[in-house]
């Protein structure tokens, strides 16, 4: 059997600009916590992810297209706003530092589930954890010391916001993923407007 071409992919919604130059200034606050050790999220990069699919055949592509502007058809555009700062698995020992979100959270994840179920049909795993909706702005490096990792966890959680970080997400996308020396690099393959 011969070897199918396959692509890294993942859907998600974008984000205004306006969010992720405020998302930009918070990594900026948080870097003189820790000043190495953290790999920042540019913010080309900034994306809230509702399922990540890794590697796709490219023949199953259009069937993955057509299941996610099906689901979208359904959605009505959701208000979202960053809401908190936070780290999982926790403050005291962070590994991923994100922004959460408030506003349309119900129907956000009503259309990370549907997609997950209508992909599921497809053969893609279904995700094992209840969806969580959020930003991811930085990772902790595994070298980073405990006392270094603890004071950049509290800072996290001290993180003002700012009121106003309002947005409407209005569409959604399936985007490829290449991994590359410098970082990964996102291209959108296909959107789908929010129109239900």
């Amino acid at each position: 059997m011969s070897q199918q071409a396959t692509l890294r992919a993942f859907i998600a919604i974008e984000l205004p600009t306006a969010i992720t130059e405020v998302l930009v200034q918070a990594e900026r606050a948080l870097q003189t916590q820790c000043r190495a050790g953290v790999k920042w999220v540019p913010a080309q990069n900034m994306h809230l992810t509702l399922k990540f699919l890794g590697d796709v055949t490219l023949s199953q592509m259009p069937e993955v297209v057509a299941a996610v502007e099906h689901e979208a058809m359904a959605t009505h555009p959701l208000h979202l706003a960053v809401a908190t700062f936070g780290a999982f698995p926790n403050p005291s020992q962070p590994r991923v530092i994100w922004a959460g979100l408030a506003g349309d959270i119900e129907d956000l994840s009503s259309l990370a589930g549907r997609i997950d179920v209508r992909l599921r049909q497809m053969g893609f795993p279904l995700d094992t954890r209840p969806f969580a909706p959020h930003l991811t702005i930085g990772r902790v490096r595994q070298e980073v010391p405990v006392v270094d990792r603890r004071a950049l966890g509290y800072a996290v959680a001290a993180l003002p916001v700012a009121p106003g970080l309002e947005f409407l997400a209005d569409s959604v996308h399936v985007v490829k993923s290449e991994l590359r020396p410098e970082g990964a690099e996102y291209t959108r393959l296909s959107s789908s407007k929010f129109v239900g």
